[in-house]
């Protein structure tokens, strides 16, 4: 049996395909049917155009041209030459001539005299400590202080009657004890000591670290731009001014063509000694006096240094040349406890009688 209630689907009438805009197959009669019914030919009926497939509206995003990155500048890294060995911790070459002459800093030397004033600098560190430690307010302190944990730790021990027999002591075990007890006290102490002086003296150890960051403050010039120079006598046109201001503020020592010893200072003739240095070895020798030598024939009027009151030897020289002191500053606020200065000697030539 068929189902009911289900039924065929009708086809479109010719006015209905016509007027919905569907394909048909259009009859011979087609006008004449039309023209019954009163309506018009199809020729005058607009036929739905077939729409063309839309285009996707979101629009596409623009392709950006890729920026080529940056040139960046080069900058122009010049070559330092082939720099002298100090030789600090090793006795100078045999291979060299035991030659000694004096003249400026030479460029190859550059690095040599930069390991000799940190060198000179870590000397000035020790000196300030064997300085403190030798001083009278110092060892009466120490001294006293150490007195004092001793007598509150074994002190009760010594009386009249146990000084008939001091030896019967030894054989107190609570004397023994207390003994035991005050002898890692008095290293306790003498550590907590020492740790002290080396906080007192840590700006020296830290100023020979920066030495090479801070070189112009202790050659007055570049050094390192210097250091790149290859012919001094026929120096490029931006390096003619330093290497004119090396030669004529400058003073080295060497010996068996390695730098002992040199001398830095201002332009001018009143000048300021920025740096100087000598090597250990050769210090008594008093190479420090020659290079004031070398500083005052090269036409110095005035000079005036900066150093501690505990560089006795270094003081001693310039005083026999005629420097003075003309002032003194605190070096830190344990001044009281360390009595440290810095000192400002100065020499005028004016000032000298003939």
């Amino acid at each position: 049996m068929q189902n009911r209630g289900i039924y065929p689907e009708r086809p479109p009438t010719l006015a209905e395909a016509l007027y919905s805009g569907k394909k048909f197959n259009k009859p011979e009669n087609g006008d004449e049917i039309l023209e019954r019914l009163g309506l018009p030919p199809t020729s005058s009926v607009p036929q739905k155009k077939e729409e063309a497939p839309r285009k996707d509206l979101k629009k596409e995003p623009k392709k950006e041209p890729k920026k080529e990155p940056k040139k960046e500048k080069k900058t122009e890294i010049k070559q330092v030459v082939k720099q002298v060995d100090a030789h600090l911790d090793a006795p100078l070459p045999d291979t060299s001539e035991s030659k000694i002459h004096a003249q400026f800093i030479k460029p190859e030397e550059c690095e040599a005299v930069l390991n000799l004033q940190m060198d000179y600098i870590l000397k000035r560190k020790s000196d300030m400590i064997k300085f403190i430690f030798r001083s009278r307010f110092f060892m009466s302190l120490f001294f006293l202080l150490l007195s004092a944990v001793s007598y509150n730790r074994i002190g009760e021990y010594f009386n009249p009657y146990t000084m008939k027999d001091p030896f019967s002591l030894l054989k107190n075990g609570y004397f023994l004890d207390d003994l035991f007890i005050l002898f890692f006290q008095v290293l306790l102490f003498i550590a907590i000591s020492f740790t002290w002086l080396r906080i007192v003296s840590a700006p020296l150890e830290k100023e020979s670290k920066k030495v090479a960051e801070n070189a112009e403050q202790y050659f007055g010039c570049d050094i390192k731009q210097y250091a790149s120079v290859k012919n001094v006598n026929k120096p490029r046109k931006e390096d003619r001014d330093l290497v004119k201001q090396v030669k004529e503020n400058t003073y080295c020592i060497n010996y068996r063509d390695v730098p002992v010893a040199f001398l830095a200072t201002t332009p001018g003739k009143e000048v300021k000694i920025v740096g100087f240095a000598v090597r250990r070895v050769y210090i008594k020798a008093e190479l420090l006096k020659d290079l004031l030598g070398m500083m005052f024939k090269s036409g110095v009027r005035k000079a005036e240094v900066e150093l501690f009151n505990f560089e006795e030897f270094d003081i001693g020289i310039f005083r026999k040349i005629g420097f003075t002191r003309t002032k003194r500053e605190k070096f830190s606020k344990w001044w009281i406890l360390t009595g440290v200065t810095r000192d400002t000697y100065s020499f005028d030539m004016d000032d000298i009688e003939f």
